[in-house]
């Protein structure tokens, strides 16, 4: 005798199999009616479309809208996001228009209502940087003379040519392809940075560390109690600022706690350290663009595929939780390069 069990089994498969020759009707439908026009070999009107509420998955971005800009300095360039997490680091890369589109409880009558506008405009060129059902829909649904994005995630229904990704490239790097960059870039080039003048430092050195990573990334507050016992050991005059989660406070730790309502202000805050100390989360790539050399702690993701991008950083793969072993030499090179310690 069939279970119930069994029975709802079996209906879960019929309905993602029939969920998934619908989503690809949907988008073989709306890519066919929404391409116009031949495509251009220099665009002017240009649509990036990236929507994600995850602050590092944005970041990621900027690497690309960099090169994006540069390689057609003319162009007007859109922005699609589900919400305003790069806004207030991309004022140097000139674009032209912020579209917000959420598929979060809540928020569909603004994104219904955001893609009707999308649709009235007409792009020479849309791009979908990172291959995700939200972003290739969108792309579908946009009017453009010629749509750029990977095979995946049902790509081959929308793109021209579409882009089939070559070798294990970072996060970041990946959607440079889309651009013709043939060779995998090396951590240190296409690195995002946020342009933040530099604050006035303490004449002692100025720790930071974040201990709010979730999904299983970061470290319990005993481990981290061991890891800057071993900080305190290797640098003793500096000052250790744990800088807190506002929506998830922790037992503190180190010398100060802190907490911040905005990323502008962590990014202006992660600028004036010495160092920043930190799980592969968002705050670690945010302070790694802000200019701050960062101890990234990788226990369960690889730095070569999320790294943080540009040079000084350290990228430790921890094995074991409970005995994280620092490099000296690479702690004092660090802290005796920041001009601040140089002065004291």
């Amino acid at each position: 005798m069939i279970s119930l069990q069994d029975r709802l089994r079996r209906f879960d498969g019929m309905r993602r199999r029939w969920s998934k020759h619908l989503e690809r009707l949907l988008l073989t439908m709306l890519a066919s009616r929404s391409t116009q026009g031949a495509p251009p070999s220099h665009p002017r009107h240009i649509l990036v479309i990236r929507c994600t509420h995850r602050i590092g998955n944005a970041l990621f971005l900027l690497p690309f809208l960099q090169t994006l800009r540069a390689r057609y300095p003319g162009a007007t360039i859109d922005l699609v996001q589900s919400a305003p997490l790069l806004e207030p680091f991309i004022a140097t890369l000139g674009i032209s228009r912020l579209f917000y589109v959420s598929v979060r409880p809540g928020k569909w009558l603004a994104a219904l209502a955001t893609l009707r506008t999308l649709r009235r405009r007409h792009y020479d060129r849309v791009y979908a940087p990172f291959p995700s059902s939200t972003d290739n829909l969108i792309a579908a649904w946009s009017v453009a003379s010629q749509k750029m994005g990977f095979a995946e995630m049902n790509g081959e229904l929308i793109f021209h040519s579409p882009t089939i990704s070559t070798g294990q490239w970072h996060y970041a790097h990946r959607p440079l392809q889309l651009l013709g960059v043939t060779a995998a870039p090396s951590l240190e080039h296409y690195a995002p940075q946020l342009g933040i003048s530099l604050p006035a430092r303490d004449r002692r050195p100025r720790i930071g560390f974040f201990t709010g990573a979730r999904k299983g990334k970061g470290l319990s507050h005993a481990q981290w109690q061991r890891l800057l016992a071993q900080v305190r050991r290797l640098a003793p005059t500096a000052h250790l600022i744990h800088i807190q989660d506002p929506s998830q406070l922790d037992m503190r730790l180190g010398d100060e706690a802190v907490s911040f309502g905005s990323l502008p202000e962590l990014a202006r805050f992660s600028a004036g350290l010495s160092l920043f100390i930190c799980a592969d989360t968002g705050p670690l790539h945010l302070a790694a663009a802000s200019g701050v050399p960062c101890l990234a702690l990788y226990t369960q993701t690889s730095p070569a595929r999320y790294g943080c991008l540009g040079r000084h950083h350290c990228h430790l793969v921890v094995e074991d939780r409970d005995d994280i072993r620092l490099d000296p030499i690479w702690l004092s090179d660090q802290l005796a390069s920041d001009p601040s310690n140089l002065a004291a």
